[in-house]
């Protein structure tokens, strides 16, 4: 039970941050004026895509699995676009 409590503690703070990011967006790009704003806006979008990618849990193997090569692929489909916003 304390490992639900504190998941969802856990969840509930990472979702805060991610879904908040917009309150601290013009603090942050004033603190960090010498970077784009592609690269302040990136802070706030690798919290979720980090989520999203390590916490997958399922009892099948084959599901993690597949999931994890899509959100590779989706890591790598960014990267591979993510200089033309520079």
């Amino acid at each position: 039970m304390a490992v639900v409590i504190a998941a969802f503690f856990v969840h509930c703070i990472v979702d805060g941050i991610s879904y908040s990011f917009a309150v601290f967006y013009v603090d942050l790009l004033t603190h960090f004026s010498a970077y784009s704003h592609a690269k302040v806006v990136m802070v706030g979008t690798l919290l979720p895509a980090t989520c999203l990618f390590v916490g997958q849990s399922s009892t099948r193997r084959d599901v993690v699995l597949y999931t994890k090569i899509r959100h590779l692929i989706y890591m790598i489909m960014f990267l591979v676009r993510w200089p033309q916003f520079l």
